[in-house]
């Protein structure tokens, strides 16, 4: 669901994405959704929805929904930083066995 981010002090831009939606309404851009690619074999599903007014004098990018990416991607790392450890665990028991 699109349930408005937190208010934030200074929003950095989107981060680049692949396959996202965008429309310009009013001289508005929004920006949502898409995949970043990570390393060279995977992608993360981003659901954040952002804008940028462009009749500003400086244009600068809102976060109007937060998403899940972070959350997600945090995750991701923990079970790859898991998955790591046990390959290197499975590593060190075959040399002490020779």
């Amino acid at each position: 669901s699109l349930a408005p981010a937190a208010p934030t002090k200074a929003a950095p831009a989107p981060p680049p994405r692949i396959g996202a939606c965008a429309a310009v309404l009013h001289k508005v851009l929004y920006v949502g959704c898409g995949s970043l690619e990570v390393g060279d074999t995977k992608e993360l599903g981003l659901d954040d929805f952002w804008r940028c007014d462009a009749r500003a004098k400086t244009p600068v990018w809102t976060r109007l929904c937060d998403g899940t990416m972070a959350a997600r991607s945090a995750a991701w790392e923990a079970s790859e930083s898991d998955s790591e450890s046990d390959s290197d665990s499975s590593d060190d028991s075959d040399s002490s066995e020779s």
